[in-house]
Parts: C-alpha cells; sequence; structure tokens
C-alpha cells in the first residue's frame, strides 16, 4: 500500500513538473512573438512604404470624375517628393466615355514615427473624363509598391554613406547654423538609419542657399543690381590677371544701372582686355575671353 502511493504521488509531482515545463515554453514562444510583432511594425509597417487604399470617387452630372476619396488609415507611404502615379481606365459605357487624369502630391512633414514616409495629401483631378459611375473606384488605381519602388529608386536613389562620411557630414549638419534644430534631427536619423535619399540632399542644399548671407560687400548694399550685374562684377573682381585700373574700370560699368546689357557687355570685354590701350578710338580685341559660368546648385 505504501508503495503505491509513493508512485502515485511520484506521477503527481512529474506531471506538475511537466505541466510546469509546457507553461514556460509557451510563455517564451508568446513573449518572443509578441516582440516580433513590435519589430516587424516597426521596421516594416513605419519604415517601408505602403500603397493608398480608394475608397470612393464623385463623379458630375456627365460622369466626369471631380473627387477621389482615400480610406482614413490608407493614405499611403511614400518617399520624400517621390508620389506615386494614379491610373484612371476608361469606362465601358454603351454610349461611349472618355478618360480621366489626375496627379498626387504628398504631404511635407513625415508621417509619425517616420523620417523619411509621406502620406498623400491630395489627388488633382486634370481631366475629369466622361461615363463615370460612383460605384466604378476599381476603374481608379494607385500604382502599386513594387512598380513604386522601381521607379523610385531610379528617380529618387539612396545614398551609400560610409561609417567616416556619415560621422563627417553629421559634425557639419550639427555645426551648421542655417538649420534649424528640428533639421538637424531628421536629416541626422536619416543618415543613421541609412535612409538619406538624392532629393533629401537637394533640400539641405536648398536650405542652406536660401538662409546663406551675402559674401559680396558691394552687391549687399546696392538694392537697384541686377542679378547679371551682381554676377559681371563678382567674375570681374576675382580675375586675377586684370589690372587695377581694368578692375575698376569693369566695376564701374558692371554697376552701372543705366547702361544698356549690349554697353554693359561691350564695356565690361574692353575693359578686361588687358592688351587694349587707354586710346578710346582702340578696336575690341577680335577674341574677347569667354566668361566661365559659375555652376548653380
Amino acid at each position: 500500500m505504501d508503495k503505491m502511493f509513493d508512485y502515485e504521488s511520484l506521477f503527481t509531482y512529474s506531471s506538475l513538473i511537466f505541466a510546469f515545463a509546457i507553461f514556460i515554453i509557451l510563455l517564451y514562444q508568446l513573449i518572443y512573438g509578441i516582440y516580433n510583432n513590435i519589430e516587424n511594425f516597426t521596421e516594416v509597417k513605419l519604415n517601408s512604404p505602403e500603397s493608398a487604399v480608394v475608397e470612393s470617387i464623385e463623379v458630375d452630372d456627365t460622369g466626369g470624375i471631380t473627387e477621389v476619396k482615400l480610406k482614413s488609415n490608407s493614405m499611403g507611404k511614400y518617399y520624400n517628393r517621390t508620389p506615386p502615379k494614379v491610373k484612371f481606365t476608361k469606362p465601358n459605357r454603351p454610349n461611349g466615355g472618355s478618360e480621366a487624369t489626375g496627379t498626387i502630391k504628398l504631404k511635407t512633414r513625415s508621417i509619425r514615427g517616420t523620417e523619411y514616409l509621406y502620406d498623400i495629401d491630395t489627388i488633382t483631378i486634370t481631366q475629369k473624363g466622361s461615363g463615370y459611375r460612383i460605384e466604378d473606384k476599381a476603374l481608379v488605381v494607385i500604382e502599386n509598391i513594387t512598380e513604386y519602388n522601381l521607379r523610385a529608386n531610379k528617380e529618387n536613389p539612396l545614398i551609400q554613406l560610409d561609417s567616416k562620411q556619415k560621422t563627417t557630414i553629421k559634425e557639419l549638419i550639427g555645426n551648421c547654423s542655417s538649420l534649424n534644430a528640428e533639421s538637424k534631427i531628421k536629416y541626422k536619423n536619416l543618415i543613421d538609419t541609412g535612409s538619406l535619399r538624392q532629393y533629401d540632399v537637394d533640400d539641405i542644399i536648398n536650405l542652406l542657399n536660401n538662409t546663406a548671407p551675402a559674401t559680396d560687400s558691394t552687391d549687399s548694399t546696392d538694392s537697384t543690381a541686377t542679378p547679371a550685374t551682381r554676377t559681371a562684377a563678382s567674375t570681374t573682381a576675382t580675375d586675377s590677371t586684370a589690372t587695377p585700373a581694368t578692375r575698376t574700370a569693369a566695376s564701374t560699368t558692371a554697376t552701372d544701372s543705366t547702361a544698356t546689357p549690349a554697353t554693359r557687355t561691350a564695356a565690361s570685354t574692353t575693359a578686361t582686355d588687358s592688351t587694349a590701350t587707354t586710346d578710346s578710338t582702340a578696336a575690341p580685341a577680335t577674341a574677347p575671353e569667354t566668361t566661365p559660368s559659375i555652376p548653380t546648385a
């Protein structure tokens, strides 16, 4: 009787230990699954483009599309200044119909939780078409993500940076007084996550150009000077081969707001010709130097 009791007790304890082990395994799987879902949501849902979903369309009396509405929770996720394309299929009606056209504009602020994805702001109808009905929303399709990624990677490619380049650029951004704190954080995060694209670089350059102070003191004080006049004066001032008299003459000519473009060009060419004499009857050089154009960003 005692031996039977011992076996029953052993069986009971073994069952409890086995059940506890199963509980630990299930708990581990549950925690691991939750962690993976959070990780996938962060990396895939937030950091990957998603296609918008058309909810409905509005049409006028002729069947022309006047508005395309998107689902509020499916406004899409797209790269900066790289909106998707919208395609309208011609309606198949016995009395005919014409195809509509439209363009998409993205919002200027990124989606919360991302630094480089933007949802759709508006869909502008450029041609209403005809013959559509409100139930024809299936004839309005937003570009699918596969096609979008292929096009976006060509139009707005990723910028490949090594660790040294990342550090150097982030230091430059941090020390730049032309960028506000929000922009610095945004672009540093793009660099850290390897998400910096060509249009982001263009935006940084535009911000720097728009806030950069003038370097030509004469230009900044002369409110009547035209852009061409300022460029000519700046180019002449940096010509190391010209004599002081030549540079003075060219500067005077370039800042003369009353001179015609032809007069300013002729005077500038004559003044910068180091072989010309002081004789006012001297003929201009037959092969004037061509001032190299200054590339702009």
